[in-house]
């Protein structure tokens, strides 16, 4: 799971499911990725703008580390896709197949 901080703040967590795999859930494949693609983009678009608690510099950190983490999510996307394809099945290799069902972020 990944570490509470104001990147990944609790609240997007519960006990039942977090927040981001609901939105996977009810999202297809594009859509979700287009989700983390655009929700980097606006954090990197709101970088410098917006100061919390009067420190720009703490600001822009938070910022960019979270567009770094929608970017690093969507990275991973695209490698289970390369690596399973499109529907959690992974790609037959050395004439081996084998059933994949996802739990979740690496």
């Amino acid at each position: 799971m990944i570490e509470d901080d104001a990147v990944n703040p609790k609240h997007y967590k519960s006990e039942i499911v977090e927040t981001i795999y609901a939105l996977k859930s009810a999202s297809s494949r594009e859509e979700f990725q287009g989700h983390l693609r655009l929700n980097a983009l606006k954090y990197l678009m709101r970088y410098g703008r917006k100061v919390v608690d009067g420190n720009a510099y703490a600001s822009k950190l938070n910022d960019l580390r979270k567009a770094m983490w929608y970017l690093k999510f969507l990275e991973n996307e695209v490698k289970k896709e390369e690596m399973y394809g499109h529907r959690g099945t992974k790609i037959r290799t050395e004439n081996k197949s084998t059933s994949i069902h996802e739990t979740g972020n690496e």
